[in-house]
């Protein structure tokens, strides 16, 4: 495979995403001072979001919405995505309605936020958006919620063993 064919997305410890005929840019996973958790970054820095509820086949971030909340795109889909160590979760990408190849990880679609710029910045998290919900980081490892426990054994009274049938 070309180098102009190949695209990483790579997390902890390194890689790059490396665009067809563009320069490299590096996705990470950072901790984060600002959130207080390891979350994925750009090669810049820049802290990437998502807005739950949408997905590629239901997005909410359409219109201008894309003007403050950039999605993270590639050029082709013969981008081959690969996930680095400390990251959770399968990327993927998907055709925006504008034409553009956008990112998903775990399948929720990636945005910047126009209003960080500076590394560490998570300036977007907690605004509400005008399609409907509330912008988040995203996490280098899933944050599903652990496996419901069964409740444990209610004490009653004991009853005598019944008898077998004659």
């Amino acid at each position: 495979m070309t180098a102009a064919a190949t695209a990483t997305v790579a997390a902890v410890g390194g890689g790059s995403l490396a665009l067809a005929g563009g320069e490299p840019r590096t996705v990470q996973a950072a901790r984060s001072e600002a959130v207080g958790r390891v979350i994925v970054v750009d090669g810049r820095g820049r802290t990437l979001y998502r807005l739950p509820g949408e997905t590629p086949h239901q997005l909410l971030c359409l219109g201008s919405c894309p003007q403050s909340w950039p999605p993270l795109t590639v050029p082709s889909r013969n981008a081959k995505l690969v996930k680095g160590p400390g990251v959770q979760g399968r990327l993927a990408v998907f055709h925006r309605p504008d034409g553009k190849l956008q990112v998903t990880l775990r399948g929720s679609p990636l945005y910047h936020f126009s209003g960080d710029h500076l590394a560490g910045q998570a300036r977007g998290r907690g605004i509400h958006s005008v399609g409907g919900g509330v912008w988040g980081v995203v996490t280098a490892r899933s944050t599903k919620p652990p496996p419901i426990q069964p409740p444990p054994p209610i004490p009653g009274p004991k009853l005598p063993p019944i008898p077998p049938p004659i």
